[in-house]
């Protein structure tokens, strides 16, 4: 990894729950400049990645795994405004 991408820092965006197969599911992106993964939860599984190196990969899915209830539990807040705002 390049000195600049280190001190970049890593953006995370998520989407509110949905349903898929009757499971809940939350999008997650995971972003620094132009390098992008794209992973799913509850699982913390990262499905695709562009620019992060393996070990990034990893790195980032164990961030999931680890703060799995509070990300959860930030797209239910989302979810429930979607909910009153249609």
């Amino acid at each position: 990894m390049s000195q600049g991408k280190e001190q970049q820092s890593v953006k995370l965006t998520y989407s509110s729950i949905v349903s898929a197969g009757g499971k809940p599911l939350v999008a997650i992106t995971f972003e620094r400049g132009s390098d992008v993964a794209e992973g799913i939860m509850p699982e913390g599984r990262i499905r695709s990645s562009s620019g992060f190196s393996e070990e990034e990969v990893h790195q980032l899915s164990a961030y999931l795994i680890q703060n799995k209830d509070q990300i959860m539990q930030e797209a239910r807040k989302i979810s429930s405004l979607n909910h009153l705002l249609s």
